[in-house]
């Protein structure tokens, strides 16, 4: 009869392997399909954890809440990063760093477990770690079944009250992994979108600052022109003034030497004419 905890060491022993030929692999396609068997390993693995040990453990009276949550909450990254990678092309330059993340935090996922998470279980007893090992191989057996040929259904017997209650009831429930997937895409699009806006806000930003830079140009351009054009009136006005100035200045003594001989030929009439008479 399997056991639990040794169940849970293999599983983290093939897949560490599987990360292992994926940094060795130099072929591309060969790195993808490593990297598609060590998703479906994954996936297989976290659920059988979630719907049968992890509840059990969660029950010992001791047994840290903290400890089992933040586990769950690992799973559900892994669920993420395995969904964005599915939606990826192999040929991507992010693929291979993606799953080397993927690859680095299940390593310290399966670290915790093995050393904390393990240790604690194994408190119930080799018999208590028999009958979940029994559950969780039987359990996974058709997990993996499901994962080769999704269409073939089931064929597991009809589980007993106890195992339901472990693991939970799932008729008329999405898989975990489709509820991931279309999470992990609901929220690349909202990304998307909100992406979009911040783009279209920062377009709308440049054409207005150019449009305050353009209307400030030409303001400044009239202004300039309009200070060009009262400098040249007004230093046409006073050169007016001035050339009218110089007409008339240089006008008057030319008068008075026009009237002086006038004035002096009458004198010298006047008085040939007095001289005359006496």
């Amino acid at each position: 009869m399997p056991n639990a905890l040794q169940l849970l060491r293999d599983d983290h022993t093939e897949v560490k392997e599987l990360f292992k030929q994926f940094e060795n692999a130099e072929d591309q396609s060969a790195k993808q399909i490593i990297a598609e068997r060590a998703m479906m390993e994954l996936e297989v693995h976290s659920r059988m954890e979630e719907e049968i040990f992890y509840p059990a453990v969660r029950k010992q009276d001791d047994v840290e809440a903290d400890m089992m949550n933040e586990a769950k909450e690992e799973h559900h990254v892994v669920d993420l990063i395995i969904a964005e990678l599915r939606g990826m092309n192999a040929r991507n330059e992010q693929y291979n760093a993606k799953f080397t993340v993927l690859s680095e935090m299940v390593k310290h996922h399966i670290d915790e477990e093995e050393s904390e998470m393990l240790p604690k279980a194994a408190e119930e007893g080799t018999e208590r770690m028999e009958q979940l090992g029994q559950q969780m191989f039987e359990r996974k057996q058709e997990l993996m079944q499901e994962a080769q040929n999704p269409r073939k259904r089931s064929t597991r017997p009809k589980a007993s009250a106890k195992t339901t209650s472990a693991r939970g009831s799932s008729r008329g429930r999405e898989p975990a992994a489709g509820r991931t997937t279309r999470a992990a895409a609901g929220a690349a699009k909202r990304t998307t979108t909100a992406a979009n806006r911040t783009t279209m806000a920062a377009k709308r930003t440049v054409t207005a600052a150019k449009r305050t830079t353009g209307a400030a140009a030409s303001g400044a351009k009239r202004t300039a022109r309009a200070a060009t054009g009262r400098t040249t009136t007004s230093r046409t006005s006073r050169t007016s003034t001035a050339t009218s100035r110089s007409a008339a200045t240089k006008g008057r003594p030319a008068a008075k030497a026009k009237a002086g001989p006038s004035r002096s030929k009458s004198s010298s009439a006047s008085r040939g004419k007095s001289a005359g008479k006496r």
